[in-house]
């Protein structure tokens, strides 16, 4: 706070309201400026976010005719990775023997 706004033993009445009025003034422009700040560095943060992260929407109309919209991907082929498809093994070549339980008296 300036030195001139502060009160002293020799101010009157009206000079202290006015000082009290011009101080109150100042802090709220203080304040105001320093929400201000607060606000742009969240707002550039978000710009930030915004710029980097390529977010496609959902209710994006599909490319392909079969494709559906809200669906992520839809209308897109598989992707081919070059894995085999899992086979069983062959369970049918124990059934003709006979089975070893041990047997009880």
């Amino acid at each position: 706070m300036p030195e001139n706004l502060r009160c002293t033993k020799n101010d009157t009445d009206k000079s202290r309201e006015a000082k009290r009025k011009k101080v109150k003034a100042l802090k709220l422009t203080h304040k105001t400026q320093i929400q201000e700040q607060c606000h742009k560095s969240r707002q550039n943060e978000w710009l930030s976010f915004q710029k980097k992260a390529s977010h496609t929407s959902i209710f994006k109309s599909p490319e392909t005719v079969d494709g559906k919209v809200g669906v992520v991907n839809s209308g897109h082929q598989m992707t081919h990775t070059g894995f085999k498809p899992l086979t069983r093994p062959n369970v049918l070549l124990n059934i003709g023997q006979a089975s070893k339980r041990p047997k009880y008296s």
